[in-house]
């Protein structure tokens, strides 16, 4: 039993612990753009962007370069649960338990 409880306490911790996180990867042509992140510099091209936003969320993207018109864009998050791999995770943890 007592083996059992620290196992059980591992598993809900790997599972409150764990997150998921996206990269996008931008560029531009010419390279060298400044990369504002919802309105925060970030840095400049390439760059990749990583974060850990829920689905559904937008990220607002500007690139500026000195003789060129800016670019904006948006990042729209709109994942869609898989049910496969739902279910998978649900058979794989129940016998572990």
């Amino acid at each position: 039993m007592f083996k059992i409880k620290y196992y059980i306490y591992f598993l809900l911790g790997v599972l409150f612990l764990s997150s998921c996180s996206s990269m996008t990867a931008i560029s531009s042509i010419p390279a060298g753009a400044k990369v504002y992140i919802n309105d925060e510099y970030k840095g400049v091209t390439p760059y990749v962007y990583q974060d850990t936003k829920l689905a559904f969320s937008k990220i607002a993207i500007k690139l500026k370069k000195n003789g060129y018109k800016d670019f904006d864009t948006t990042i729209s998050k709109n994942e869609e649960a898989n049910v496969g791999t739902i279910i998978g995770g649900i058979f794989f943890m129940v016998p572990l338990l």
